[in-house]
């Protein structure tokens, strides 16, 4: 959230209200990818850092844009069976997004994206009756028209 923030002004800041500065020893390690990629922001001329910059902010629109868009799919289903057929006509890459929505709303984060794409090939290929084990026991039961999200 503070991108768009000199670090200068953020150290006047914290000066002016006697907040106590504290640097992250790990700042200047350059074995840290952030690190090397401030660096070089460091001596990039200004209109790079405004370009990237705008870069960031049309991202930031595009995600909300996406959120947006699978909060309107996640309306259309129950709040406990989501349909098979529907994961079965979409992309993957579509589907992969879905299902990591659908995983998080049973209120389960942190599945790995090769997780989720092994979860949607369950769902496109396991009977009726079958259990499919994401992580940390999460897992998919399915019927033969819908699954369900169970966990711990």
């Amino acid at each position: 959230p503070l991108l768009g923030v000199a670090k200068s002004t953020i150290v006047d800041y914290a000066r002016a209200h006697n907040l106590e500065w504290r640097e992250d020893v790990t700042n200047d390690d350059d074995r840290y990818l952030r690190n090397r990629i401030r660096k070089k922001l460091h001596h990039a001329a200004p209109e790079d850092k405004q370009r990237l910059y705008n870069l960031y902010q049309q991202q930031l629109t595009v995600v909300q844009s996406v959120d947006a868009e699978i909060a309107h799919i996640m309306s259309g289903f129950s709040d406990r069976a989501y349909s098979r057929y529907f994961f079965v006509m979409i992309d993957d890459r579509s589907a992969t997004e879905l299902l990591h929505a659908v995983i998080c709303h049973h209120g389960v984060a942190g599945a790995t994206r090769p997780q989720l794409r092994r979860a949607l090939v369950a769902i496109k290929t396991y009977r009726a009756g079958a259990r499919h084990v994401i992580s940390g026991g999460v897992q998919l039961v399915f019927t033969s028209t819908t699954f369900i999200v169970e966990h711990p």
